[in-house]
């Protein structure tokens, strides 16, 4: 490639400006420079990782895929693909993927490090420790530092803990805290020290050890030390009830040409959304979306669409019924080919909150199922595992915490008194104790006959791509309610904030 190739220029602008977060900026750019050069490789990688940025793998995979079938040795592509395989909830996928990478690069760290992940995810715990002791003797390529001192201990602690060795898994990570103590880090360090932490957290918890859980916990979120601002977050969602007063929601504009049926899962992290989708999704009526992107591809949209000067959410006063269909039709491309015949399609992107009056303006037939779970169970949940490398960064303290969950039980409070499409409120604690009544006023909102597959999620055959996928993989149970009585010493902070949710 020549350097005073434009393209190549523009690539590195965008991929400059990927870096600073600027996303309405990259899918402007990204979009005309896919549509003037749609046969160039780098192109299309770029695309590709744009897509694994904002986490839509299903499309970035697709991408790739179709550049292999012209290049299958290359191993760019081949990178890549691993990547969009390890954010995908299909382990298979990965295990191939990283099984063609390590025909190129037989032995790679790389390789071995993705291989052992995926056959742990999908139980072959044996096959994992194999391939786990190749990397560690490091005889094909050496090991780096931080494969050695961390990422091998961290892979060892997951196939522990896969086979409920938790006692076993907190000797491998306190033997690592020794090797690497905490002022010895480097800075390519910190992430996954930070969720080794956490690692010790969940196996303390399962012993019973909660004073250790929860001061692994707390050194987890100093050392993150990533700073979040409440007042600017409660601000943004008043804003949007601004826009979405009762005297102005009814005016803005609403698609007329838009068919699609989205079913949203609105509710926080940790608050059973994996759950409820899993259920869902043994339905044949309705494929399980899982976190999908498509709202964020609407979002990014919306200044290149209105041309409006106003910041979002003001620029959504712009929109016209024109727009509206444009962005509903944004969600179409962004979820084709994830149904099959079914009618609904979930989405369960835990930006819901925020996007869904832009999201009823563009799809006037979505029905929203409104997910709760007791506050204190919810947020001691949220602080004790790594939500950090999901970028929630609010997590790192209880008061910001406490207000975000408060900030965000408002929110969804309000959008039914002003939204006219369907809402149906559903309480994590019931779904737990009255599974099947629960699953049948489910299925009754959203008009499907009730199915006996969803009373048996534990069974589905893909495995979900959050910190939730352990729970989906056995049957309903309850040891997580009044979990946060383990810790009630520690939450004062977070009591006070939330109290008038108890």
């Amino acid at each position: 490639m020549q350097q005073n190739d434009p393209v190549h220029e523009e690539i590195a602008r965008i991929r400059k400006l990927l870096e600073s977060s600027l996303m309405h900026l990259v899918e402007e750019r990204l979009v005309s420079l896919v549509q003037q050069y749609p046969d160039r490789q780098d192109v299309a990688l770029l695309q590709a990782d744009c897509l694994i940025e904002w986490s839509d793998f299903r499309r970035s995979k697709a991408i790739i895929d179709r550049w292999l079938e012209k290049e299958p040795q290359s191993l760019p592509l081949l990178k890549g693909l691993v990547r969009c395989c390890g954010g995908l909830a299909q382990p298979d996928l990965l295990l191939e993927a990283t099984d063609r990478l390590s025909k190129i690069r037989p032995g790679h760290p790389e390789g071995l490090v993705a291989s052992t992940d995926a056959l742990e995810r999908v139980g072959r715990l044996d096959d994992a420790e194999e391939v786990l002791g190749r990397l560690e003797a490091g005889t094909t390529v050496p090991v780096g530092e931080l494969m050695r001192k961390l990422r091998i201990p961290y892979l060892r602690t997951r196939i522990k803990m896969a086979r409920k060795d938790y006692e076993g898994a907190i000797e491998t990570l306190k033997q690592m805290f020794v090797e690497v103590p905490e002022d010895s880090l480097a800075s390519n360090m910190d992430s996954q020290y930070v969720e080794c932490l956490f690692l010790l957290a969940k196996c303390s918890d399962k012993i019973g050890d909660y004073d250790t859980a929860w001061e692994a916990s707390v050194k987890a979120h100093e050392i993150d030390g990533r700073q979040f601002n409440p007042d600017g977050y409660e601000k943004s969602l008043e804003d949007m009830k601004r826009v979405f007063s009762p005297e102005m929601a009814g005016k803005l504009a609403r698609a007329d040409e838009v068919d699609l049926e989205p079913l949203v899962i609105l509710g926080n992290p940790r608050s059973g959304t994996t759950l409820l989708d899993t259920i869902l999704g043994m339905h044949s009526e309705v494929a399980q979306g899982g976190e999908l992107s498509a709202g964020r591809f609407v979002h990014q949209a919306l200044p290149r669409l209105t041309d409006s000067y106003l910041q979002f959410p003001m620029n959504l006063i712009d929109v016209t019924v024109k727009d509206a269909n444009d962005l509903g039709r944004i969600y179409g491309e962004c979820t084709a080919g994830i149904a099959d015949e079914q009618r609904y399609l979930s989405n369960k992107a835990l930006s819901m909150h925020v996007q869904l009056g832009m999201l009823a303006m563009a799809l006037p037939k979505m029905r929203v199922i409104d997910l709760h779970r007791h506050p204190l169970d919810n947020c001691v949940s949220c602080f004790t595992m790594n939500l950090l490398i999901s970028g929630h960064s609010y997590t790192n303290s209880l008061e910001s915490l406490g207000r975000v969950w408060v900030a965000r039980r408002k929110m969804q409070e309000y959008w039914p008194t002003v939204l006219d499409i369907p809402f149906l409120k559903v309480h994590y604690e019931d779904m737990v104790s009255d599974q099947e009544n629960q699953t049948r006023r489910i299925l009754d909102f959203l008009d499907v006959p009730f199915d006996d597959a969803c009373l048996n999620f534990h069974e589905a055959d893909k495995t979900a791509a959050t910190l939730s996928y352990d729970q989906v993989t056995q049957k309903m149970y309850s040891t997580s309610k009044g979990r946060w009585r383990n810790y009630e010493k520690h939450l004062g902070p977070l009591i006070d904030i939330v109290e008038p949710y108890l």
